[in-house]
């Protein structure tokens, strides 16, 4: 079982539990593979993203909300020194628990594959503010 206050994920996969990763590489900038829906069907997807530095990964659940996606944060490095307000890392509480990435506008976000993209970006800016300090675009 995955803890959601997991300590940040650096390395290879194969440091780290099967379970948590599938076993699989993960290419930098790419994601695990997942699942496909097919058309017509619909259920909450867990995907892992590696981010394109190759050090840091991100694990996601993408759950249908009517006419867009939900994309909850499962497990993400920490932010160390950084703040964490959730305002400034484009966060907001899940109705699962936990936390899911802010869209500000959530229709955006209408097919599996867009949340993927919007996913992936989160993740790389989530990389950079930890190393860098510099804020998500529009923090403020």
């Amino acid at each position: 079982m995955l803890n959601r206050n997991q300590p940040a994920q650096v390395g290879k996969p194969s440091n780290f539990p099967n379970s948590y990763f599938g076993g699989e590489e993960i290419p930098p900038g790419g994601w695990r593979g997942g699942e496909e829906i097919p058309p017509g069907g619909w259920r909450a997807v867990i995907d892992t993203y590696r981010s394109t530095d190759g050090t840091y990964y991100f694990k996601f659940c993408f759950y249908p909300a009517g006419d867009y996606y939900d994309v909850d944060i499962l497990a993400m490095p920490s932010y160390g020194s950084r703040s964490s307000d959730l305002h400034l890392t484009h966060r907001l509480p899940s109705e699962r628990g936990g936390y899911k990435i802010c869209f500000g506008e959530p229709q955006i976000i209408s097919d599996l594959n867009t949340a993927k993209k919007w996913a992936a970006s989160w993740s790389e800016l989530t990389v950079t503010y930890i190393k860098t300090g510099r804020e998500f675009p529009n923090a403020n």
